[in-house]
C-alpha cells in the first residue's frame, strides 16, 4: 500500500527536493524542459525560489495572462539578485501590469543580467518608479527580443524606456516596439532610456517626454553604444522642457556612440519644432514618409528588416509592422 502511494505521487510530479524540483507538469526548469506559466499565479512564482522556480531557471508562457489582480507587481529580479535565466513568452501577452510607488528597477523584470534572455512577450500596463524603469526590464545586460510594450511609464528619476530603462554593456534589445507613453526626469527613450550596448530593428510610435533639460529621444534618450535600423513613426513625439535641441532627437537625444541606418517620420516634432540635420547616421535619423513605410520593399530593403520575424502585409499610413510570433 505504501509503495502504490509513493508511485502515484511521483507520477503526478512534485516539488519535493528529492525529485530535482520537478513541478506538476513534469518540467524542471532546464532549457530543454522549462517551467511553464499559464496563469497569474505562475508568473508571480517566477524567480521566487518556490518549488525550484529560481532566478536562473528557464520559463515559457503557454497562454495570455491577465495580472490585473496583482495590485502592485513585484518585478522579477532586482539589482541585488538579477534574473539570470531565460523567459520565453511564446507569443503570448501579459495584460494588466501595474506597478506603483517610487522604487528603482521597475518593470516586468527588474534586472535582466548578462547571459539571460527575455523574448516573445507583449506587455501592457501602467508602471511608475524612480530610476531604471522599463516596460519589459528596468535594466538589461542580457537579450531582449521580439517584445512590445503598450501603456504608460512614468518615473521621477533617470533611465526610463518602454522596453528597457538602461541597456548596459553586453545587452541587446532587438526586434521590439513601443506604442505607449514614456516620461521621466532624465534619460528617457521610446525604446531604451540609456544605451551603452546594442539596439536594432526597433520602432516607436509613442510620446517620450522629460521634465528636466536631459537627453530625450524617440528610440533612446542617450546613446553611448549602437543604434541601427530603427524607426520613429507617426504618433512619435519628443518633448523636453528645454528648448536646447542638443538634448533631444527623433532617434537619440544625445549621441556619443554609433548611429546607422535610422529613420523618423518626416512630420515628427521635437518640442513643437521640426527636426533638423536629418541623416541616417545622425540623432534625428533620415526622413521617412507614410508612402515609404507602407512599402514592403522599404522595410526589407532600405531598413534591412527580416520578413521571417516581421509581418509587413498590413503596413500603411497608420499601420505598422507586426511581430510574427504574436500571430
Amino acid at each position: 500500500m505504501l509503495t502504490v502511494s509513493v508511485f502515484a505521487f511521483a507520477a503526478l510530479g512534485s516539488s519535493n527536493p528529492m525529485d530535482g524540483g520537478i513541478s506538476n507538469g513534469g518540467e524542471n526548469g532546464t532549457e530543454a524542459n522549462p517551467f511553464l506559466a499559464s496563469d497569474a499565479a505562475d508568473l508571480v512564482k517566477i524567480g521566487s525560489g518556490a518549488d525550484g522556480w529560481d532566478l536562473d531557471k528557464h520559463y515559457k508562457m503557454t497562454a495570455d495572462i491577465d495580472i490585473s489582480g496583482a495590485a502592485n507587481w513585484t518585478p522579477i529580479g532586482s539589482n541585488a539578485a538579477p534574473f539570470t535565466g531565460t523567459f520565453d513568452g511564446g507569443g503570448c501577452k501579459i495584460t494588466g501590469l501595474s506597478i506603483t510607488g517610487s522604487d528603482a528597477y521597475r518593470g516586468l523584470f527588474g534586472y535582466v543580467n548578462s547571459g539571460a534572455a527575455v523574448r516573445n512577450v507583449g506587455v501592457s500596463g501602467t508602471i511608475a518608479g524612480s530610476s531604471y524603469v522599463g516596460g519589459i526590464a528596468g535594466r538589461n545586460s542580457g537579450t531582449i527580443e521580439n517584445c512590445y510594450f503598450t501603456g504608460i511609464i512614468t518615473a521621477t528619476g533617470h533611465y526610463i524606456g518602454s522596453i528597457a530603462g538602461y541597456n548596459g554593456i553586453g545587452g541587446t534589445v532587438q526586434n521590439s516596439y513601443n506604442t505607449g507613453a514614456v516620461s521621466g526626469a532624465k534619460y528617457a527613450g521610446g525604446i531604451v532610456g540609456y544605451n551603452t550596448a546594442k539596439v536594432e530593428n526597433c520602432y516607436n510610435t509613442g510620446t517620450v517626454s522629460s521634465y528636466t533639460p536631459s537627453a530625450t529621444g524617440g528610440i533612446t534618450g542617450y546613446n553611448a553604444g549602437s543604434v541601427e535600423n530603427s524607426v520613429s513613426l507617426l504618433g512619435s513625439e519628443v518633448k523636453n522642457c528645454s528648448i536646447i535641441s542638443s538634448y533631444s532627437g527623433r532617434v537619440a537625444g544625445v549621441n556619443s556612440g554609433t548611429l546607422s541606418n535610422n529613420y523618423a517620420y518626416n512630420g515628427m516634432v521635437e518640442n513643437n519644432y521640426a527636426a533638423a540635420g536629418n541623416m541616417v547616421s545622425r540623432k534625428n535619423g533620415a526622413d521617412i514618409n507614410t508612402v515609404q513605410w507602407g512599402s514592403f520593399l522599404w522595410w526589407t530593403g532600405t531598413a534591412g528588416w527580416d520578413d521571417a520575424i516581421w509581418d509587413f502585409s498590413d503596413v500603411g499610413a497608420v499601420s505598422y509592422p507586426q511581430l510574427r510570433v504574436f500571430q
